[in-house]
This record gives C-alpha cells, sequence and structure tokens, in this order.
C-alpha cells in the first residue's frame, strides 16, 4: 500500500511538474513574465543588500520646499537653470546616516539641466560636516545622467590605469522615508586627497578661458595652503612664459593615460574646465588630473582624437594645459603609446572580465526603474 501511495504521489507530482513547464514556455496568460519578474524582483532586493545604504532625514517644511523647487523647474521645462549665477538653488538642512558615520549638513537640487531633476529619483548634490560613505561632498544622482554605468565604468578603468578617479557606486537611499536606488559620486575634497595618499597637495582648476578677470587658476578648497597655492601658481606662470619645461610641471604619464580613456570613450565632456580638476602634488611639485562625466557621445563614429580636438578650442575652455602639452614631442609619445594600449581588444575583455559581476549587479538594480535597458554601459537600449 505504501508504495503503491508512493507512486502515485510521484506520478502527480510529476504530471505537475510537467504541466508547470508547459505553461512556462507557452506563457500561457502571462505566467512567464509574472514569473521572470518575480525573479527579478529577488534578486533586485539582494542585490540591494549588497550595496551602501545612506539615510538622510529632513524636516517636513524644508523637504516640502525641496520639492516646491523640482516642481517649478518641471514646469518650465528644458531650460538652462542657474549657470549664470542668477538663480538661487536652495540648500535645505539635512541629517545624513551610513553605517557608523552621522552628520549634518545640507542638499540641493543638482545639475543645470532637466535631465536631473525631470525624472525619479532627481539628483542632489550634498554637503556634509564630515564624512558620509568616505565623502563630505558628493552627488547622488539619477543613473541616467551618467550614461547608467558608463561614467562609473569610466572610473573603474583609471583606477586600474593608476589614476586618481572618483568614488562612483550605486547606493541605496533612505529619502524622507522612501527608498531609492541612487548612483553615489564622490567629489573633490580634502577627505578624497587623504584616501588617495596625497598629505600635502592641493585641488587646482584652469581659468584661462576667462579674459575678462584674468583669472589663471582657481583653488575650489575653503583654506587651500597658502604656500602650495602660491607654488603651484609660480610653476604655472613659468610654465606659461616658456620658461620651465611642462614636464617639470605635469605628469605625463598620468596625462596621457587620462587623455586615452577619454579617446576611448570618444568623449571629451570630462576635459571642460568646470569638471576637471588637477592635483598639485607638494611632494613633486607637479600636477595630475582628476577627471568626471565620461560619456560616449558619438558612440564611435566622426570624433576626432583630443589630439586634433583640443586644437577647435580657440576660447579655451579645455584650458592651457592640452596646449602645451600637444607641442611637446616627448609627450605625444608617452600620448601614442597609451592609445595603443586602450586601443586593444584584451584591454576592454580584461577589464569587463574583472568588473562582470559588479555589472550584472547594476543591470538587477537598474531593472526596476529601467526595465528596458540592455545594456548600462553604453545605454543600448531594446526600444
Amino acid at each position: 500500500m505504501f508504495f503503491k501511495n508512493f507512486k502515485k504521489i510521484i506520478l502527480t507530482l510529476l504530471i505537475l511538474s510537467l504541466g508547470f513547464v508547459g505553461i512556462y514556455f507557452v506563457d500561457l496568460f502571462g505566467v512567464q513574465e509574472k514569473i521572470n519578474n518575480q525573479f527579478k524582483k529577488v534578486s533586485f532586493y539582494n542585490a540591494v543588500k549588497e550595496i551602501p545604504r545612506i539615510k538622510i532625514k529632513m524636516k517636513k517644511e524644508e523637504y516640502n520646499q525641496l520639492i516646491h523647487q523640482r516642481d517649478t523647474l518641471l514646469e518650465r521645462g528644458n531650460i538652462p537653470w542657474a549657470i549664470d549665477g542668477t538663480e538661487e538653488k536652495l540648500k535645505v538642512k539635512a541629517k545624513f546616516k551610513s553605517g557608523k558615520d552621522k552628520s549634518k549638513g545640507n542638499i540641493r537640487i543638482a545639475g543645470h539641466f532637466w535631465d536631473h531633476w525631470k525624472r525619479d529619483p532627481f539628483s542632489m548634490k550634498v554637503r556634509t560636516k564630515s564624512p558620509i560613505n568616505g565623502s563630505s561632498r558628493f552627488n547622488l544622482l539619477n543613473s541616467r545622467t551618467r550614461g547608467h554605468m558608463t561614467d562609473w565604468f569610466a572610473h573603474k578603468l583609471e583606477l586600474d590605469a593608476g589614476l586618481n578617479a572618483l568614488n562612483s557606486e550605486y547606493v541605496w537611499v533612505d529619502f524622507n522615508g522612501e527608498d531609492k536606488v541612487y548612483l553615489f559620486e564622490g567629489l573633490y575634497d580634502h577627505v578624497f586627497l587623504k584616501q588617495k595618499g596625497f598629505s600635502n597637495a592641493v585641488f587646482v582648476m584652469e581659468y584661462t578661458y576667462d579674459t575678462t578677470r584674468q583669472i589663471k587658476l582657481k583653488f575650489p578648497e575653503k583654506e587651500p595652503s597658502t604656500a602650495l597655492v602660491k607654488r603651484c601658481s609660480s610653476l604655472y606662470d613659468s610654465l606659461c612664459s616658456g620658461s620651465l619645461s611642462p614636464m617639470d610641471f605635469i605628469d605625463y604619464k598620468k596625462m596621457a593615460k587620462f587623455y586615452a580613456l577619454g579617446d576611448l570613450y570618444q568623449s571629451t565632456h570630462q576635459y571642460y574646465h568646470f569638471n576637471l580638476r588637477y592635483i598639485f602634488n607638494g611632494e613633486t611639485n607637479k600636477i595630475e588630473p582628476v577627471g568626471r562625466e565620461y560619456w560616449i557621445e558619438d558612440k564611435g563614429e566622426n570624433r576626432a582624437l583630443f589630439l586634433t580636438s583640443h586644437l577647435n578650442d580657440s576660447t579655451r575652455e579645455y584650458g592651457y594645459i592640452p596646449e602645451v602639452l600637444f607641442k611637446d614631442t616627448t609627450f605625444k609619445k608617452y600620448y601614442y603609446k597609451e592609445l595603443e594600449a586602450v586601443s586593444q581588444k584584451s584591454f576592454l575583455d580584461k577589464a569587463i572580465k574583472k568588473y562582470q559581476s559588479d555589472i550584472e549587479r547594476g543591470k538587477i538594480l537598474l531593472w526596476r526603474r529601467y526595465p528596458w535597458l540592455k545594456d548600462p554601459i553604453d545605454f543600448k537600449s531594446t526600444k
């Protein structure tokens, strides 16, 4: 009797299993899609557990003020905002927590164009008194504003090349009680310099394009070292006058790698003065690059190498540095060598293999907001 009942149970389970498989593949009543979505939901919440968590708490009144400004921007459409400094970006106070780190700070809406605020979640710029997730200045970005994982992957390539890449990663944010996935972009601050091992360094921006105010360099930190500022400015003036060899002021190897990676991406956006920072290293008396906002602008079509495209920069929005470098035969040898390295198929194959698990996790995290997304690195989609 036992074996007879056992055979019936096995036969019943087999029939049910075959029926389930048949329904799945026939996709009767959309069962296949529903089951796939359930698998993706489970994968999503498992992926969320693996990424940093940030909690942001604001008073209701200040939160409503921030949302009101966002809604006002949406009503005006795709019109540049606050670029010329005549419009105010509202800053509101907030409390932050990430793991054991707690801090107070402020938030404002990030970006000058509506790709940052027309989608949910909208992008935010954060300043905190003490580091949160390793930064005291950072952006919480709608992933699409950076081509999803395009800029993220560029920073991984920078790290592998020995460059000072920004911290770029997906984070799970509790924003006043509502959970959202953001792309975390660490920015240029003293914490960054310390993490990269600089004990005597300062951030520098080139302002050679601004001929009306006669500003050549800007040191964006609140209280930069006076000694470093003077030394950097003096060396820069000597470079401009021709009395100092560019090799004695610029890290050729790192600049060559930086330009080559930009050419690989067919992007120049990270070279503009408002995105690019140099680190003046007081130990070597040389500058080295830190860029952001890599794009794949032309999908590899009709884009000249930076060797050529910088020549069209009549207003010097890329600064004076490229002009000096690409006139130097020695530097161009470094540059050509790096171009050859990044143009090898094995270069990208190796990097993609190294970060494959992170890329797959990124796809899972992006699925909830962008279910049609096929390739998050270059934003190819199925429709």
